[in-house]
């Protein structure tokens, strides 16, 4: 029998389970296999010190009391694997984290067509989280924040998390817009995203952003209700990364958009898998780490938007999009070497 902690460390290490085995074979050969991981915490203690709470290393009784005694046991691993079992199938069939769009309505036009096919052949109803950095760069931010809105409609549970270029229009449609913040926009671009919006000149920040919020007011609800981080399963999904040593929870909003130093060279495993944006990717394909999977691969000037799909609380493989050489554009699968 085979029984692991929350850790991952096998209890077959920490104590003699031979006899156990032995005698769970007199018990009808009733001898299944238990995996307990992060999803489920065992309710009694494991460990070298806690073998007495045992049943089977306790001072040797009579049958009947032992069977009895292991029936409990057995009962008891049975419900918990239940309880696993339900938790898993609580979570979505498929999670899709789509990372930084960056104005390019196309490639996420193709992506959500495949999503779509593929829940469709499934028969399931996908979560789509994604990880911002809607806009700017590309031509089509308007579209994009639309193509979000009708996706967070279709697929109940889907989020935006807000990225940083997306906090700048935020800001401006609130009105709180700094002249720094606004200069650093336009460098960075948010001159594509403003000439998308409104034929009115770039500075005139004031009168663009009421075109906004007149004609586009599920642009703004969208962006208001945007999360700074989204925890499922064992993964967070978040625009740039955390901070290591910091709780999730205690997070700065600024580090969530903006962090790379600190984040991207930590080695040790975090809380969560991050799942995240905003750098882009030096082998321009999506990045698996031990603690993160990096999933900014340059879409507004590779045309490769990329999305991570997670199946049963695990990554199972990844979706690009692809610009043939006769301009159309594809998505598939694909998966590292």
């Amino acid at each position: 029998m085979v029984v692991e902690d929350v850790n991952g460390v096998s209890v077959r290490s920490r104590f003699t389970v031979t006899t156990f085995q032995i005698r769970l074979r007199q018990v009808g050969n009733f001898a299944p296999t238990f995996t307990f991981d992060g999803a489920s915490r065992p309710t009694w203690p494991i460990g070298a010190a806690n073998t007495k709470a045992w049943p089977w290393s306790r001072p040797r009784r009579s049958k009947s009391r032992y069977l009895a005694s292991t029936r409990d046991t057995i009962a008891h691993l049975v419900r918990l694997q239940e309880e696993t079992v339900t938790r898993t199938e609580s979570l979505p069939s498929d999670i899709y984290a789509i990372a930084d769009v960056h104005g390019r309505a196309d490639l996420l036009e193709a992506m959500l067509g495949y999503i779509a096919a593929a829940s469709n052949d499934q028969q399931s109803k996908p979560v789509v989280i994604f990880l911002g950095d809607l806009i700017d760069r590309g031509p089509d931010s308007p579209k994009v924040l639309d193509q979000v809105c009708s996706t967070l409609d279709l697929y109940p549970g889907s989020r935006l998390i807000l990225g940083n270029h997306d906090f700048y229009l935020r800001e401006l449609l609130r009105g709180a817009l700094t002249y720094e913040d606004a200069v650093n926009w336009m460098d960075w671009g948010g001159v594509a995203t403003m000439s998308a919006y409104s034929n009115r000149p770039v500075p005139d920040f004031e009168n663009i952003a009421a075109e906004i919020r007149r004609v586009f007011p599920h642009h703004v609800d969208l962006l208001e209700n945007a999360l700074t981080f989204k925890e499922i399963g064992r993964f967070c999904f978040v625009h740039a990364g955390i901070r290591p040593g910091v709780q999730l929870a205690n997070q700065s909003e600024y580090d969530l958009r903006w962090i790379r130093a600190g984040f991207l060279d930590h080695m040790d495993v975090f809380d969560h898998v991050v799942l995240h944006g905003h750098t882009i990717t030096k082998s321009l394909r999506p990045e698996v780490y031990l603690n993160r999977i990096a999933l900014d691969t340059g879409a507004y000037r590779t045309s490769r938007l990329s999305a991570a799909v997670i199946r049963r609380d695990e990554l199972s493989h990844f979706v690009c999009t692809e610009l043939t050489e006769t301009g159309i554009v594809q998505a598939g699968e694909w998966r590292p070497d």
